[in-house]
């Protein structure tokens, strides 16, 4: 499933936000939660990050869970790989692959262990590096979920094609009337879900030039990878390319909206740590002055949005750290998704050994219909033959006994009847 990047940073920093809170259990004191200000200058520093992250998402499937930096996007150690998996534990400069690495290194390619124990066998990386195989068998567009059935086929028949799924597959004829029923009709309550999944949502936050043009070169070097050769092949790659290469033009509009100025930015909006530095610095250059009203024409407005905390100096804004606050939701986000990787890899397992012992079985039913078909029957019709010939011989023995008693009989009448005539003879 790939989102418009554009519509995954905002829902990814939106639920961090909105799910403050750890293992199920809200914050007990207000005044742990930092303030909107403070959320604003973390979100600008974490979705830099999170483009690469995107970037990253996209190539670990696609290359069936080769181990990259997120950041380079360099083959990368086992050893770093573990760190990355942790990213609430290091900074950004601890995970440096320079510093972990190093740019002497062999790059010799390893892969996730999980994606070693389901050996699908795909991807251009499997002849060469022997990867085992995460490599997706369809790529789905969050967005288009909405515009057409098409999607909805697209999911049905890469269910149909795995022997895992298919018998919990509904007929044909009804999948274009659910996803009527649900997207257009909206039942169910999906409508509002669907929304905000999609980015259908008008009051979303805009974008700075910096973070636009971050994900513009993000999508470029994506677009550029699976064009290559080696992807040629891959129903899956051109996916990809064609997705990515619309949510760039999209992107591209929106970046000329916001140089020119018909999209304008406020603090709310996504600005990026060098706009937002800026826009801080143009208010405390004009109250250095003593001017209140305007600064290039714009303090009226900065000014207006980016408020200065009460008990707290301009020089002091932004300076408070709550990483620790938001490391702490992401980390309890990034222990979900891991346990249900263990136990999706575990149910993958458990189907592995069930779908093996019921191969074993078919296999030995077809060695019994094989063995079977070529069994030796001749003893069974011997003895059948060696019955016929038994039986014959007792009616022959049975018929020369009659025939001796008939004989016997007849013998017995002829002189009885030699007798008669003597006696007539003699009278």
């Amino acid at each position: 499933m790939i989102r418009n990047i554009r519509q995954a940073l905002v829902e990814y920093s939106g639920m961090l936000w909105d799910g403050g809170y750890r293992n199920g259990t809200a914050w007990s004191a207000e005044e742990q939660r930092p303030t909107m200000d403070d959320f604003y200058n973390w979100r600008d520093l974490r979705v830099m990050d999170e483009i690469h992250w995107y970037g990253w998402y996209i190539d670990y499937w696609m290359e069936g869970g080769l181990l990259r930096d997120v950041f380079s996007h360099q083959i990368t150690a086992p050893r770093h790989w573990n760190m990355l998996m942790q990213p609430t534990k290091y900074t950004r400069a601890e995970l440096d692959y320079s510093v972990v690495v190093g740019d002497g290194w062999d790059s010799i390619a390893s892969f996730d262990p999980h994606c070693r124990s389901l050996a699908h066998k795909r991807g251009p990386f499997y002849s060469s590096y022997s990867t085992s195989g995460c490599e997706p068998v369809a790529v789905i567009s969050a967005e288009k979920l909405r515009e057409g059935p098409e999607e909805t086929e697209a999911i049905a028949i890469a269910l149909l094609n795995d022997k895992r799924m298919r018998q919990h597959v509904i007929t044909q004829e009804v999948w274009d009337c659910i996803w009527r029923e649900v997207i257009v009709n909206k039942k169910g309550g999906f409508s509002k879900a669907a929304d905000h999944v999609t980015g259908s949502n008008k009051n979303e936050p805009n974008f700075s030039s910096e973070m636009l043009e971050e994900m513009i070169s993000q999508l470029d070097r994506l677009i550029k990878k699976y064009r290559g050769p080696q992807w040629r092949k891959f129903s899956t790659a051109d996916r990809i390319v064609s997705l990515l290469v619309e949510h760039r033009a999209l992107l591209q509009v929106e970046l000329n909206e916001v140089v020119t100025g018909v999209r304008k930015l406020t603090n709310k909006d996504y600005l990026g740590p060098k706009e937002r530095a800026r826009r801080r610095e143009v208010i405390h250059q004009a109250e250095s002055r003593g001017n209140t009203n305007h600064v290039n024409g714009e303090l009226e407005l900065v000014q207006r949005e980016l408020k200065t905390k009460e008990g707290m100096t301009l020089e002091q804004e932004g300076t408070e750290d709550y990483s620790d606050y938001f490391n702490a939701i992401e980390g309890d986000v990034a222990e979900k998704n891991e346990r249900s990787i263990r136990q999706y890899t575990h149910l993958e397992k458990d189907e592995a050994t069930r779908l093996e012992g019921v191969e074993q079985q078919l296999s030995r039913e077809r060695e019994l219909a094989s063995a079977a078909q070529k069994e030796d029957y001749s003893d069974y019709f011997n003895a059948m033959e060696g019955d016929a010939v038994e039986k014959k011989e007792r009616r022959t023995r049975q018929y020369a006994h009659l025939e001796k008693d008939e004989a016997t009989r007849l013998e017995g009448v002829e002189q009885q009847l030699e007798r008669e005539r003597e006696l007539m003879l003699h009278r």
